[in-house]
């Protein structure tokens, strides 16, 4: 999942990836402005892309070197270090629940 902020709050421009199967779940929800399948990305494609905020709460490695591609002001959630999966402090409460936990 990422999403992109340019403004914040109320005139944010929101744009999420989703699996393809997910995809139709967020089609014509109001709130989402663009939904994209991170798979039709070129690898040389979100390098290029400039966002505000990533919000990643997926914990599969390449998702993880994914998000961190897109070389966002700010970084929420799970992100790739040393070539494994970490996730930053503001989302602990999410991930401490799962496999990745740091306990």
């Amino acid at each position: 999942m990422v999403l992109r902020w340019y403004i914040p709050y109320g005139l944010a421009l929101i744009v999420w990836l989703a699996s393809s199967e997910a995809i139709p779940l967020l089609i014509g929800n109001p709130l989402v402005n663009e939904v994209l399948d991170p798979y039709s990305f070129q690898s040389i494609d979100a390098p290029s892309l400039q966002y505000d905020l990533v919000i990643n709460l997926d914990d599969d490695l390449w998702v993880c070197e994914f998000a961190a591609s897109f070389l966002p002001n700010r970084l929420i959630g799970a992100y790739a270090l040393d070539g494994k999966v970490d996730y930053t402090d503001d989302c602990a409460r999410w991930f401490d629940m799962g496999l990745i936990s740091r306990y």
